[in-house]
């Protein structure tokens, strides 16, 4: 591993036949997303996409989300003549559920703190911040429909969150700032690395971490290092492997290639103040 770190504490996200389990100690609440029991909501509309509910049991009741990428890019054509739309916020990417696990996991990390979710897409990791008792969450994308998902499922787990739409380029978009940065599956593009890293520092309050969940074989090889070499001029990164996934369920609610992406090991870049000698 090029910028160091250690493996910390283990957990596991283990993927049955018709659910998903993330594991926890005892001690800990537990998320079990039922996708074999989902219920279409709409099939899409002229200005809402295609949706189902899934039930869960733990930390969260149901999630509301596309039934695949597959599904919510035909209706980008369809509906939108959205050809160059991205889907892949219909995910529930491993990133995403690692990052919520050790949210679970170390609830006082955001509790009672003001936390911010960049890029959230389902923001399944902003909500279960809220969930532990974050003291304000604001979910943020930039794609608003999204941001419609994310809401709904808020409402139906009676969660508080706000949402906004961000644009990393654009500094007027910005909100208020945040004691803890959650990011998942952003380090994708290298030309959308140097805005993500200022935004991310731009909202931290001093004192604050930074909270960032990337799949270990990189989708963008150098991205995480040019994260890492913009972020270390200003916090110290730890960088955390998270045990590979378990995946046994092969064709899923999410179509196109799940049981492969469901394997993809995690790391989690932790970034929080220097030391005062390294100041």
């Amino acid at each position: 591993m090029a910028l160091g770190g250690g493996i910390r504490k283990a957990f596991t996200f283990i993927i049955l036949t018709g659910c998903v389990q993330i594991s926890d100690s005892l001690k800990n609440p537990k998320i079990m997303i039922h996708m074999d029991q989902a219920t279409v909501l709409t099939k899409g509309t002229a200005s809402l996409p295609p949706m189902m509910s899934i039930p869960c049991s733990g930390i969260l009741k149901e999630i509301i989300k596309p039934p695949s990428v597959d599904d919510l890019y035909e209706w980008y054509l369809t509906q939108k003549n959205a050809p160059e739309a991205d889907p892949s916020w219909a995910v529930l990417w491993p990133t995403a559920c690692s990052l919520g696990q050790f949210l679970i996991e170390n609830p006082s990390v955001v509790g009672n703190r003001h936390v911010i979710e960049l890029g959230c897409g389902l923001a399944l990791s902003g909500l279960i911040a809220s969930s532990l008792g974050a003291k304000s969450v604001i979910i943020s994308d930039r794609e608003p429909f999204a941001l419609h998902c994310a809401l709904s499922t808020a409402a139906v787990n009676n969660i508080n969150v706000q949402a906004s739409i961000i644009n990393w380029e654009e500094e007027k978009t910005l909100v208020d700032s945040a004691e803890v940065v959650l990011a998942s599956d952003v380090l994708y593009d290298k030309s959308s690395i140097d805005a993500f890293a200022r935004v991310c520092l731009r909202l931290l309050l001093k004192d604050g971490v930074v909270l960032v969940t990337d799949p270990k074989e990189e989708r963008c090889p150098g991205a995480r290092e040019q994260f890492c070499e913009l972020m270390k001029k200003h916090l110290s990164i730890e960088i955390i492997e998270l045990p590979m996934l378990d995946c046994e369920e092969g064709e899923g609610i999410d179509s196109r290639d799940h049981a492969l992406r469901m394997k993809e090991p995690t790391v989690l870049l932790k970034c929080t103040p220097l030391a005062v000698g390294d100041k």
